[in-house]
């Protein structure tokens, strides 16, 4: 029989994580730097803000999930919640959001089900992705991928930030080095400007490796080529939609639309009245 525990009151910041050999409930919310490892299921009946749960099972939260950006939910199970603002969630098993997820970024090994809206943030899944609205009347440019391994595309994530903080700073090392060239010929200018150049190059090499690395990702990662992406009502632009690698950007406003991938080319098609009644 599954162990679980009982917490009556809210959970506040700690020095070190907090661990539990078990399944855990929490009746009040978990507040903005507390960090739990849970062996089991985790359920929240208030509020998560900008903590961080890893859990072996699935996490639901009866409130929501928000913060200033400084939290992170990680489970191997499914995750469930109310709505989601300015956060990260990573779960092996479905995603399913009541109301809205608003600047977040969420990956998913199975499926992601927004019942609201999607507006801003990226959002990951292997399975598919279902929402009642994305973006908003207020431009604000919302990513949305499907078909990949979210563990891929989260990799990848990361190699694409590590590239672009290096590429960054090769250009403040190159910056620097037309300085020193357009200072004069001193011994210790050149000097320094070789110092320079050399350091550029080799993050040059970084970048170049790090571009390979991407690569080589996409083409072993495991696809989903049946994954589709479905928006019941309104969707507004800008949206930058991939399915299997395949990308787009969509600038126009639409209602009641489903993209999926055919050949190599993801294709849009409206859904019938009967398919937007089944989402109602």
């Amino acid at each position: 029989m599954t162990k679980v525990g009982l917490i009556t009151e809210d959970i506040r910041r700690t020095p070190i994580p907090l661990t539990y050999d078990g399944s855990i409930e929490v009746l009040g919310t978990v507040r903005s730097g507390a960090h739990l490892q849970v062996a089991g299921d985790v359920s929240i009946y208030g509020n998560v803000e900008d903590a961080i749960i890893e859990a072996k099972g699935g996490v639901i939260i009866d409130g929501g999930f928000l913060g200033a950006g400084h939290g992170r939910i990680e489970c191997e199970g499914c995750f469930r919640c109310r709505f989601i603002q300015n956060q990260r969630v990573i779960a092996k098993g479905n995603v399913e959001v009541e109301r809205s997820a608003v600047s977040s970024t969420i990956f998913s090994s199975g499926s992601v089900v927004v019942r609201g809206a999607m507006v801003g943030g990226e959002v990951h899944a292997f399975a598919g992705i279902e929402t009642g609205m994305v973006g908003s009347k207020r431009p604000v440019m919302t990513r949305i991928e499907t078909g990949l391994d979210p563990v891929v595309a989260l990799r990848i994530e990361e190699l694409e930030s590590e590239a672009m903080a290096l590429t960054k700073k090769r250009l403040g090392l190159l910056k620097n080095l037309r300085v020193l060239c357009d200072g004069g010929s001193e011994p210790k200018r050149i000097e320094r400007a070789t110092d320079l150049e050399a350091a550029a190059d080799a993050i040059h090499g970084d970048v170049i490796a790090i571009g390979e690395s991407i690569i080589r990702l996409r083409q072993e990662a495991k696809l989903n080529r049946n994954s589709m992406i479905i928006v019941s009502g309104c969707f507004y632009p800008p949206v930058e939609l991939s399915v299997c690698f395949a990308q787009v950007c969509i600038d126009d406003e639409m209602t009641g639309v489903r993209f999926s991938l055919k050949g190599d080319q993801i294709i849009c098609e409206p859904l019938t009245g009967g398919q937007r009644d089944d989402r109602e």
